[in-house]
């Protein structure tokens, strides 16, 4: 198991990374959960922030999310293939497991 240390996605807006791993670690407040709920919107209304942070249940509904600005956009796409690789002192067993071989 790994644990990421570094907040990536929410480092402009401590106060709302901190709100998130309240929430992930069961510790979040009332408040926490007021601010959440006065930030649900639905998707439809025409002030919609397609570019603003979105937060999902699932996987599922973050692929779907994404796939729909990918559509919607109108810029020049590109498809990037990733080629995965392990790099460092780490056992054969170890490396297809990280790569999920």
């Amino acid at each position: 198991m790994f644990e990421l240390k570094t907040i990536m996605r929410q480092q402009n807006s401590r106060s709302f990374a901190e709100l998130l791993n309240r929430l992930r670690e069961g510790n979040h407040t009332a408040d926490d959960l007021q601010i959440l709920h006065n930030r649900i919107m639905t998707s439809d209304g025409a002030e919609y922030p397609t570019s603003a942070q979105h937060l999902f249940k699932t996987n599922a509904k973050v692929d779907l999310h994404n796939t729909s600005i990918f559509e919607k956009s109108s810029e020049r796409k590109c498809i990037v293939h990733p080629v995965d690789s392990v790099v460092g002192a780490v056992s054969d067993d170890m490396a297809t497991r990280i790569l999920c071989i």
